[in-house]
């Protein structure tokens, strides 16, 4: 088996790009055939197959570095199985993959051998030999997808045991102090102690997300909803809309937001399996609605109490930034980049409530 060499080489921290094991390239074209299926954005793989060349590890060097140079930011490369190097294209369709493959063999063509090319498309599971006609039978049998495939994992067992681990003590531990706050917002604030809120979680599933009231009973969205759209299509520093007073919360409300009480609720989604402790935050609908193809990479991690773009200056980011920042953390989770972004949001939010920095809205 090829390769060794390859992998030695292209597989940097996990701050970098780098070549995709077989078993997350095929975790990876569930999640894209998932969300294809729901939105109907077509994505396209593109192959380069060695199997039948005697090229040696000198040109798969070249050829991954090629690769990884070319790929756009959402672009995904990885082996798949053998001497197989695959490229996941998402919101692609057939022809930009096919140009993808044109692209890096003329630039290998002063290799000895260079591989051959082979595009599969879905949601249209078109095979195509690039001159527009059906591919070959014999060529469709080197095919790994659409095949059916293997289910990605939701939560990783380590993953899910500490959500409920920790979850779990928190609210005992926690307890007395959340009837405190319910009761205070009760009797300072009409209507009802929780807000609930529809949100979209992992692959754009729809669940109910919990927090404590800090605004109004019947407050506007409206505000809300008009800074998040201009945020999302202006490149602007990611500043809170309840930086300045708001009328729309009242006053033990705005102590909530400061403190990030207001969010203790969601240990109750985390252990409910909709949330993790640590992921990206959850999206609203109409949010998502207005997202660039690229962005809807964040679905593919269970969304967080937590996640990388908190502990990382968010209030200096735009929200491309915290885009970038939750698709990285959706392909590179690990156990101990969790526990290196839980260690890190304490002294964060300790930072926050001495600069007032407050929360983010509840709207």
């Amino acid at each position: 088996m090829f390769g060794v060499n390859v992998v030695q080489l292209w597989k940097p921290p996990r701050s970098r790009r780098r070549l995709y094991s077989h078993e997350d390239m095929v975790s990876m074209l569930e999640r894209e055939r998932a969300r294809a299926d729901r939105s109907g954005h077509e994505f396209a793989l593109a192959i380069f197959d060695f199997r039948t060349l005697t090229a040696n590890d000198d040109v798969l060097v070249k050829l991954v570095r090629l690769l990884i140079q070319r790929a756009r930011a959402t672009d995904v490369v990885g082996w798949m199985g053998g001497r197989r190097i695959g490229v996941l294209l998402p919101d692609t369709p057939a022809a930009g993959a096919w140009k993808l493959i044109a692209d890096v063999r003329q630039a290998l063509a002063d290799s000895f051998q260079t591989p051959e090319g082979f595009v599969h498309a879905y949601p249209s599971q078109k095979h195509s030999n690039g001159n527009g006609h059906a591919e070959p039978k014999q060529v469709r049998a080197h095919a790994t997808y659409p095949e059916p495939i293997g289910a990605f994992q939701k939560h990783p067992l380590w993953k899910r045991g500490m959500d409920i681990l920790i979850a779990l003590l928190a609210l005992i531990l926690l307890s007395p102090l959340l009837l405190i706050i319910a009761l205070i917002i009760k009797f300072s604030s009409p209507g009802p102690v929780l807000f609930k809120q529809e949100r979209l979680g992992y692959l754009q599933k729809p669940f109910i997300f919990w927090k404590f009231r800090t605004m109004n009973a019947d407050s506007d969205k409206t505000p809300h909803q008009q800074y998040l759209e201009k945020l999302i299509h202006e490149d602007i520093p990611m500043t809170k809309l309840d930086a300045q007073d708001d009328p729309r919360i009242f006053p033990f409300g705005k102590f909530l937001r400061q403190t990030y009480l207001d969010e203790l609720p969601q240990l109750v989604n985390v252990l409910l399996g909709d949330m993790s402790l640590v992921g990206p935050r959850p999206s609203l609908a109409y949010e998502a609605k207005q997202y660039p193809p690229w962005y809807n990479g964040r679905f593919d991690a269970v969304p967080g109490m937590t996640g990388l773009w908190q502990v990382s200056g968010k209030n200096n980011m735009t929200f491309k930034d915290m885009i970038r920042r939750d698709i990285n953390y959706a392909r590179n989770r690990s156990f101990w980049l969790d526990l290196e972004i839980l260690a890190k949001t304490v002294p964060v939010i300790v930072k926050q409530i001495l600069n007032k920095g407050g929360a983010h809205e509840e709207f």
